[in-house]
């Protein structure tokens, strides 16, 4: 995935959901919720499933292993 795809993803993303950020190690996304939108979380990660597919990378997340802090 390109700089420009990883940008893009990330804009959209903030456009949709305001305050929520994608933490790139590589190609691994790590999406970073502010508390408040900790409950649309389930609608937050199909949405950038759907941007990643749409760039043809298929991301995972796995919430049961989120941190919080």
């Amino acid at each position: 995935m390109n700089r420009y795809q990883k940008a893009t993803i990330s804009r959209k993303l903030n456009k949709r959901f305001s305050g929520v950020k994608i933490k790139w190690h590589g190609d691994d996304p790590t999406l970073v919720l502010p508390d408040d939108l900790e409950n649309k979380q389930k609608e937050i990660i199909k949405f950038t499933e759907l941007l990643g597919n749409s760039f043809g990378n298929i991301f995972e997340f796995y919430p049961e292993r989120a941190i919080r802090s």
